[in-house]
């Protein structure tokens, strides 16, 4: 069992350098009280942490490894300057602690990155880095000003006379009413 989420949109892109991932290794450390996972077996023993990463981060040697790892779909690119970016482009898995390894690697992606992501119920948010830091945005849903229903349809009764024609029906108008708009 467990949660299935997924990203519908996102701009989040990670420098590939030994900074963030020395942050991503201290993890470990840093948050071990948290970790949720533990071990299993299947055939052999395997310990699993932060919700089914490696028991060792420190086995990750790059950004990308630790973000493939967690389940993101990730692009690379080399840079002008020599240093390579990895770009998050997806997610379509359970939700384990993807938020947690965000939040330590926002200090180092750009002001106003974002990943909006969908829940397997419908509901949205996003996670923003702002001023350095992890963020969450609720969506909001509101309806709008009501406007009249017309029916659209395709009259095919103008075939010699061009074509078909979109027509609007009000239903709430009398066929007379109708008729005198056309």
């Amino acid at each position: 069992m467990g949660y299935y989420i997924r990203i519908v949109d996102c701009s989040f892109t990670v420098p590939e350098t030994p900074e963030v991932l020395a942050a991503i290794h201290e993890m470990d450390t840093k948050y071990d009280h948290i970790k949720r996972g533990g071990s299993y077996s299947a055939g052999n023993i395997e310990k699993k942490w932060f919700s089914w990463m490696p028991e060792d981060l420190s086995t990750l040697k790059s950004v990308e490894a630790v973000l493939k790892a967690l389940g993101f779909d990730c692009g690379t690119r080399a840079m002008s300057d020599g240093t390579k970016t990895v770009d998050i482009i997806g997610y379509d898995s359970k939700v384990g602690q993807e938020d947690l390894f965000l939040a330590v690697i926002a200090p180092f992606v750009s002001e106003g990155s974002f990943i909006e992501w969908i829940g397997e119920e419908g509901e949205r948010w996003r996670n923003r880095v702002h001023e350095g830091r992890l963020t969450v945005q609720n969506s909001t849903f509101s309806w709008q000003e009501p406007v009249k229903y017309v029916y659209a349809y395709l009259d095919v009764q103008h075939l010699g006379e061009g074509g078909t024609k979109i027509r609007l029906l009000d239903p709430y108008e009398t066929a007379s009413e109708q008729i005198s708009r056309d």
